[in-house]
């Protein structure tokens, strides 16, 4: 028995480095970015003003189960703890055993231009170090950019 724990605990390492090397490929996939004029989600709003849009897409977050640690008339934040199987890949390749839960975040900028207010999202991914080290990662064209893309587009003012 001995001589098996022994040989297991040999294999464990190439095991441990084995599965991150193939979380990790999930990364360098090229992201498709989206078919709008920056690659970020986005979309004008015509004839609406950046309040009464910014309190629409907070209202939006807010029944999805989002937080909205920011918001002004013309940004607003919303986020989520990653509390899942997804937020403990991304805290490996983010962080360690000691970051925080990884949060993934939406930030909406709103712009006023000549047909109403256009509204551009970018998400991100983040988690902190133990030593307060704060560890991004930006998720241009993922599926939650994707995600935020359908959340715009099903608003109607």
């Amino acid at each position: 028995m001995s001589i098996r724990l022994k040989s297991f605990k040999a294999v464990l390492p190439l095991l441990a480095v084995g599965s991150l090397f193939l979380i990790s490929l999930q990364g360098c996939a090229t992201p498709t970015p989206l078919a709008t004029p920056s690659g970020w989600p986005e979309r004008v709003f015509e004839g609406q003003s950046s309040d009464t849009v910014m309190a629409a897409i907070a209202n939006v977050c807010l029944t999805s189960g989002l937080s909205v640690p920011t918001q002004t008339d013309t940004h607003l934040v919303c986020a989520r703890t990653m509390n899942n199987a997804n937020g403990m890949f991304a805290q490996l390749l983010l962080g360690n055993a000691y970051s925080t839960t990884p949060v993934l975040s939406a930030r909406f900028n709103a712009v006023a231009v000549p047909q109403g207010v256009r509204v551009v999202s970018n998400v991100w991914m983040e988690t902190q170090m133990a030593l307060g080290q704060v560890r991004s990662s930006e998720l241009k064209g993922s599926k939650a950019a994707l995600e935020v893309q359908q959340m715009l587009d099903r608003i109607e003012l």
